[in-house]
């Protein structure tokens, strides 16, 4: 495979889940901490060096890139308090990557919305996808493990999630067939399959890493699940032509789409910074001891 410098983040779903705040605020800005979720995955791909982020987004919503622009009377203001660190983050992001929008016309599930970026990629150009809703403490990052693998392996890679038989339905689930400790050969994919239906526990939860043959597939591929454009379904037919890796993956992931999730995600990022972990360490022993 060829380097992979380019990512694609879908963020054009309403966010179903957490109205009625969605209809304010789009989900992937909701905060992690002082930072939006959105950002902390464009981070990752920065940090695994990607150098272009496609933003397949909703015209629904607004432009997502405006949170990535100057504000000169902002920076102004933190200027003259001495304060440039608050906006150091976004200018890294603003000088480390381009960052581009593009329209799904239509909610039609997430092969669709990848599908919509292909114009944007060159011929034969590989890419990651990174999905706003999972969040990794990893280190290294998860996409760099991804990428280092399928750079090592010349292969198209995956992330793989162990989820207990009660989970299996809420994610696409890999047949798989073990290479190593960590590495697995893909051999069948299925959409939130029924526990009975599920070939293993071996969830996807949100990092690729594909050549642009995927688009092939994507093109062919029925309406599935929810009469959606299926991102599995395409891989499950890609897999049978280009040897797919699946990878368990170094770190702890957060599905920020749910409530408990979000939550979780919080507390988690919260108790490593040395200005909140202590306090809230103690706050949280005292709540508990209340309940």
């Amino acid at each position: 495979m060829q380097n992979v410098t380019t990512a694609i983040i879908p963020i054009a779903g309403l966010g179903t889940r957490f109205l009625p705040a969605t209809k304010a605020i789009p989900k992937e800005f909701f905060p992690i901490l002082d930072k939006p979720a959105l950002q902390l995955v464009i981070e990752e791909a920065i940090s695994s060096e990607i150098k272009r982020i496609l933003l397949v987004i909703s015209p629904l919503k607004g432009d997502p890139t405006l949170y990535f622009n100057p504000d000169s009377e902002l920076e102004k203001q933190l200027t003259l308090k001495n304060q440039l660190h608050l906006l150091s983050s976004v200018h890294a992001i603003r000088s480390s990557a381009k960052i581009e929008t593009v329209v799904q016309t239509k909610p039609a599930g997430l092969g669709h919305a990848i599908l919509t970026a292909a114009p944007l990629l060159k011929k034969e150009e590989p890419f990651a996808v990174l999905l706003p809703d999972d969040l990794y403490l990893a280190d290294p990052p998860c996409l760099r493990q991804l990428l280092d693998l399928s750079a090592k392996r010349k292969l198209p890679a995956i992330a793989l999630l162990e989820v207990p038989p009660q989970e299996v339905s809420k994610y696409g689930i890999a047949q798989v067939n073990q290479l190593n400790k960590r590495t697995y050969r893909i051999e069948r994919l299925v959409e939130k399959p029924k526990i009975s239906e599920a070939p293993s526990h071996f969830a996807l939860p949100g990092r690729y890493v594909v050549t642009h043959e995927i688009f092939r597939f994507l093109r062919k591929v029925r309406p599935g699940r929810g009469g959606e454009i299926q991102f599995t379904d395409a891989l499950n037919e890609y897999a049978k032509e280009v040897p797919l890796l699946g990878y368990l993956i170094h770190g702890r992931r957060f599905d920020v789409g749910d409530i408990c999730g979000y939550i979780e995600a919080n507390v988690a990022y919260a108790l490593i910074r040395p200005e909140t972990g202590e306090q809230l360490r103690h706050n949280l022993r005292a709540l508990l001891a209340d309940e």
